[in-house]
């Protein structure tokens, strides 16, 4: 996933946890997924939006999109088996 600078950042990301061998919650793939499984219209509602918020903004999450991701991160942390996945539900 190359940024509009032409950088990698999860790339980036996945070689400095390699480097500094620390654990990586590499929600790349697990946030694609979802997001093509809700659909475009489906997806709005994750986001910051002019309805809800007074803006417009497919960068920030909502509250809603917040509880959808930290559920993704939660998952991810415990089949990973942090020990911070005992903390999370």
């Amino acid at each position: 996933m190359v940024n509009n600078l032409g950088v990698d950042l999860p790339a980036v990301l996945r070689d400095v946890a390699r480097q500094q061998r620390i654990p990586l919650l590499d929600l790349t793939a697990r946030s694609r997924a979802l997001l093509e499984s809700l659909g475009e219209a489906a997806s709005w509602p994750l986001y910051l939006t002019v309805a809800h918020d007074g803006v417009e903004d497919a960068t920030h999450l909502s509250r809603y999109g917040a509880e959808v991701f930290v559920a993704l991160v939660a998952r991810a942390a415990a089949q990973a088996r942090l020990p911070l996945a005992r903390f999370l539900r």
